[in-house]
Order: C-alpha cells, then structure tokens, then sequence
C-alpha cells in the first residue's frame, strides 16, 4: 500500500512527469539556456582584454582605453544579469518544491476518500468539489506565503 504522506504511486509521479502543470520545465529550460550565453559571453569578455595595461596603453591585445572600459562595463553587466539568472533559478526550485508539496497534500488529501493517492482531477472535484478557500489555500502553498 501507498502511503500518501511520503511517497507519490507511480500514477502520480506519472501525471506530475507529464502534464507540467505549473511550467517549471520551460522556465527551467529557459533559464539554462540564458545561463549558458550569459556564461560564453564572460568568456569571450574575458578574453578579448588579455594582456592589456589600461594604465599605460600597452600590450599585445592593443584594444583602446574606450574599448576597454565598453567591454568592462558589458561584463560588469553580464556579471549582474548572471547573478539575478541565478536566483531566478533558485526560485524556480523552490517553487518546484513548493508545487510538489501541493500535489503531495492533494494525495493526502484523496487518499482516505478514493483509497489511492492518485491525483484525477474529475474524480477528485465529484467528491470534493474545489472552494475559493482550497484556491486560496493552494496559492499560497505555492507561492510561499504557507508553510507547505
């Protein structure tokens, strides 16, 4: 037997792999992606200014004083962009965490009534029909504002 509390039937592990309900698989993909420029574009900044002296003029990389300080403030700016991608993606784990929480009381929540944990939506709003107050409730689950 399922114990609801901790461990999702494969029904479920099913459902919550296939229909992304929140779309965390996109904002996931998307937030990689943007990480992955971000971190070739560092690269390439890093490169171009090799060897060169901003104090004298000097070196073998020979960019300009204009030059050099455009392409340290694009750094500068690809170091804040990378930094707030970052935390995006914290969250987006967190509300991952938080959305998988959810489905996890939604179980719980179905289990003594219909025997197995299986999130069914139909079969689950004929018995237990869904209340602005559950809407409320699950909002807030997922959007931090309640201890999961």
């Amino acid at each position: 037997m399922t114990d609801p509390f901790n461990d999702l039937s494969p029904r479920a592990r099913w459902f919550m792999e296939n229909f992304d309900v929140f779309g965390l698989a996109d904002i996931c993909a998307s937030q990689e992606t943007a990480k992955e420029q971000l971190s070739k574009e560092l690269a390439d900044l890093r490169a171009v200014a090799r060897g060169y002296c901003p104090a004298c003029g000097r070196g073998d990389a020979a960019p300009t004083v204009a030059d050099w300080e455009q392409q340290r403030d694009k750094a500068a700016r690809l170091e804040i962009a990378n930094r707030a991608l970052n935390t995006a993606a914290v969250e987006a784990v967190e509300r991952a965490e938080r959305a998988e929480a959810a489905l996890r009381e939604l179980c719980a929540t179905l289990y003594p009534i219909t025997r197995t944990s299986d999130p069914t939506p139909l079969g689950y709003q004929a018995i237990h029909p869904i209340t602005p107050a559950d809407y409320q409730r699950w909002t807030a689950v997922l959007e931090g504002n309640h201890p999961a």
